[in-house]
């Protein structure tokens, strides 16, 4: 089956031309409808044969009864030619589908059965029991109501059914007349099961169609939504959250800190020296080092519940809820050498001629009286400290031991007590 996220694979240039996109959709249910009726014709058909092998296998029993006598040949020619033959081609017809002959070796069955009653019934001699050549027809009226192949194969096998059906209803012994009346009034009936049939089977190709345009349509609108949404909470150029989601989610961690009383730790990055690279090399350069910086950051920051942004122009936001103070520094250690590594030329930059990061972390509990802005502030302020201190560094620096780490969440308590 044709993927449907192949109806979002568009020309942004088609996004606002109404005919390029219903031209895209009438392709693309072609190309849908081309499988699934493979596996809807394949379905209908063997359904169709198994119910013709049951009601077919029970023909001899209703003559036998009718006529108060068994013809051995009408039970062989059904019940051993014809019916096992349904039966097998009802256990192919999935293959056969594929192979686009699924409809004609059906209409194929229909007309042996068709052929086979005539030559057994023609050879009776009982002149009550040749009323029963009525029974050829109803494998056609079958194949136009239920089998519903292609409209020629349809046609065709109708053809020659009814053809051979009135060269055998004219086929008059001597002392018998032939009964037009009847005959005529079968090949209506037949006629009439054919275009029932070739008109219902339109009208249910038309709606499969019409849902695949729907869903198509349906799928469309779902990803134009999603691509607004990510325009919306995405920066174009870092592939990091913007500042609207930033926003939008910070809320959540500090509900998720406070309700759990879990630590939440943040980070604050700023490229150094940023304004001089961007006289220094221009702003494509500049953009192109902001984009590598963000996928440092993006690498880093990698736990499903972690949040990375670029909070704004250099800066970028790192969110890791349930981490703490020891667990931010480290991180954001990891993530400056790994700028640091980057070796992007800077010849005005903070250290060693590369561009370089700092990194300001602030890590607690949010509650009450230590509200989530309060560790924000306190990670800028942090950054800061570390531009001050000679920039490229984590401020605070990675602790050496667990008591330093312990005597700086001290800081942030003490904040609560102010």
């Amino acid at each position: 089956m044709v993927d449907l996220a192949e109806a979002s694979a568009f020309d942004t240039h088609n996004l606002s031309a109404t005919e390029g996109w219903w031209g895209r959709v009438d392709s693309l249910v072609q190309l849908r409808w081309a499988n699934d009726r493979r596996t809807l014709e394949a379905g209908r058909i063997g359904r169709a044969l198994i119910w013709f092998a049951t009601w077919w296998g029970l023909v001899p029993v209703v003559e036998a009864t009718a006529v108060h006598a068994a013809s051995v040949w009408a039970v062989i020619a059904h019940v051993g030619l014809v019916l096992p033959w349904a039966l097998f081609v009802a256990m192919r017809v999935g293959e056969l589908s594929r192979r686009e002959r699924s409809d004609v070796v059906a209409a194929g069955v229909m007309l042996l059965a068709v052929l086979v009653t005539l030559l057994v019934d023609h050879h009776e001699t009982d002149g009550n029991h040749r009323l029963f050549d009525a029974v050829a027809v109803l494998p056609l009226v079958h194949l136009g109501l239920f089998v519903r192949p292609r409209p020629a194969v349809a046609a065709a096998t109708c053809a020659v059914g009814l053809a051979a059906y009135w060269v055998a209803a004219l086929a008059c012994e001597q002392g018998e007349t032939a009964d037009v009346g009847v005959a005529t009034v079968l090949t209506g009936v037949v006629l009439v099961a054919f275009i029932a049939g070739i008109a219902h089977q339109t009208e249910l190709d038309r709606c499969h169609r019409a849902r695949i345009r729907a869903e198509l349509a349906a799928h469309r609108l779902t990803h134009r939504a999603d691509e607004l949404r990510v325009l919306s909470e995405v920066d174009p150029l870092t592939k990091l959250a913007n500042r609207r989601s930033i926003d939008m989610r910070l809320p959540a961690f500090a509900e998720r800190s406070q309700a759990e009383e879990e630590t939440v730790a943040v980070m604050m990055i700023d490229v150094d020296c940023f304004k001089q690279f961007n006289d220094l090399y221009g702003h494509q350069a500049g953009d192109r080092c902001l984009a590598a910086v963000a996928r440092v950051v993006g690498d880093q920051v990698r736990r499903r519940d972690d949040l990375a942004g670029r909070f704004g122009g250099e800066e970028f936001l790192a969110v890791l809820p349930g981490a703490d103070l020891v667990v931010a520094q480290r991180v954001a250690e990891r993530l400056r050498q790994a700028v640091e590594r980057l070796a992007i030329p800077h010849r005005e930059g903070a250290t060693g001629g590369v561009v370089t990061v700092s990194i300001g972390c602030a890590a607690g509990v949010v509650d009450q009286t230590l509200p989530f802005a309060d560790i924000l502030g306190e990670a800028d302020a942090e950054l800061y400290a570390a531009k001050r201190a000679g920039r490229n560094r984590v401020s605070p620096p990675v602790a050496a031991s667990p008591d330093d780490a312990h005597d700086r969440s001290i800081v942030l308590d003490a904040r609560r007590v102010a």
